[in-house]
């Protein structure tokens, strides 16, 4: 019994696999970015820093900051660099440094924060306001600047229309295979 012949290589299949993996990193990486300022995968929040950085200095621009959540905290110490709702703009998540903690008469500890528009006058805020703490943990500026080029729009391109072209060629060149080892088989 003659065994079917595959029309799919073992490059084939892995060019498929690489194309559909572009495709789902580059709609996730939009997505996501899009809908929220830091999305939350497990217990990180990942934060990109973009060209309005409040922290120059701190941090370089571009950067994705790995930030863990504030229910994995204990402790927030003068100088880390954390997510929150400020008291100036508390609709926007903002990226800060905390000046200075504070502890109140009634015991409760706030957080005093600055970035480079506000130096510590800015007003306190208690941890409810604080998302995550991004000192400690790691950053990156290599995957801050993938996240930026695919969330431009040539990465959209390269990322999602491009693997659908090369697909959509493998797929009409496979097919016009099979038909012509049918024509031969017929002959």
């Amino acid at each position: 019994m003659k065994k079917p012949k595959s029309y799919f290589t073992f490059a084939d299949i892995l060019l498929i696999l690489v194309c559909f993996s572009l495709m789902i990193f580059s709609a996730a990486a939009n997505v996501l970015f899009k809908k929220y300022r830091a999305p939350k995968i497990g217990d990180r929040y990942f934060y990109l820093v973009e060209e309005h950085n409040p922290l120059r200095g701190d941090i370089t621009d571009g950067t994705v900051l790995f930030a863990m959540d504030i229910r994995k905290i204990d402790h927030i110490a003068c100088g880390d660099i954390i997510l929150c709702y400020p008291s100036d703009d508390p609709e926007k998540l903002s990226l800060r440094s905390v000046y200075s903690v504070i502890q109140e008469k009634n015991g409760e500890i706030v957080y005093r924060t600055r970035d480079k528009y506000n130096m510590g006058e800015s007003g306190d805020i208690g941890k409810d306001k604080i998302v995550a703490v991004a000192t400690g943990y790691s950053q990156s500026l290599l995957v801050g600047k993938l996240i930026t080029f695919i969330k431009s729009p040539r990465g959209i391109v390269l990322g999602f229309v491009l693997p659908i072209v090369i697909l959509l060629i493998m797929l009409a060149s496979k097919v016009a295979a099979i038909r012509r080892a049918e024509r031969e088989a017929d002959h």
